[in-house]
């Protein structure tokens, strides 16, 4: 009996101390209904979004490697997820909130990349609505984004950009708990570089599914490994 409590703390222990796609075995999914979760790859179709330094590498390609990455494991974690696109497909902005509606999704994640003019600007950050007054949602779309943020930082070690408020129009018409993630700047050569490896786009995918799986393990009871 010692023994097997000594092993398990052990596990525990080295539990807390992973930083790889180990770390699922930290988490004992929680007693829940089903939980469907809504993720968005921004752009497609005719609007390539931002254009890299490389003008091959665009923004709508990037985001939708992203998203896919980021439904295979959060599917393997036992969510239900559903795309607004899953190809190279133009979605009106709107109608990206619609679906989620519609479904009654538990919570929606738009994925993007950033650009900008200044070449040197770098890292991730996470937006969630700008309300005049504060509603229901506001406090877990908040809540999520910090998680989110946190992880991305953790598997990537890019700079943080962090939570940021915003008026985009799929934060703005969804219902439930919303936010945005610009996963790195394509403008900016390093990091661009960084984000054509699909390594690194992985450990982006996988931090943003840790840091939803931490959202909804908090949510619903608390979690017994400690990050």
């Amino acid at each position: 009996m010692k023994k097997a409590l000594l092993l398990l703390l052990l596990a525990l222990t080295s539990c807390a101390k992973r930083t790889t796609q180990d770390d699922m075995t930290c988490y004992s999914r929680p007693q829940m209904p089903p939980v469907l979760i809504v993720l968005d790859a921004g752009h497609g179709g005719h609007d390539p979004g931002a254009i890299g330094v490389d003008t091959k590498a665009q923004e709508k390609d990037l985001a939708l490697q992203t998203t896919t990455l980021t439904k295979r494991h959060l599917e393997r974690m036992g969510y239900q997820v559903h795309l607004t696109r899953s190809g190279d497909t133009f979605i009106p902005l709107k109608e990206r909130a619609a679906i989620a509606n519609r479904l009654e999704a538990a919570l929606f994640v738009s994925i993007h990349y950033n650009a900008a003019k200044n070449k040197e600007a770098k890292g991730v950050e996470v937006y969630h609505y700008l309300s005049s007054e504060e509603t229901e949602r506001d406090p877990p779309s908040k809540q999520a984004a910090q998680l989110v943020l946190e992880r991305v930082i953790r598997y990537t070690h890019a700079p943080s950009r962090g939570v940021k408020k915003a008026n985009y129009a799929v934060l703005r018409h969804t219902t439930m708990p919303a936010l945005l993630i610009e996963g790195g700047f394509v403008s900016n050569p390093e990091e661009l570089a960084r984000l054509k490896d699909p390594k690194y786009l992985n450990a982006i995918a996988w931090g943003i599914s840790q840091g939803i799986n931490e959202y909804f393990l908090e949510k619903y009871r608390p979690h017994y490994c400690s990050h």
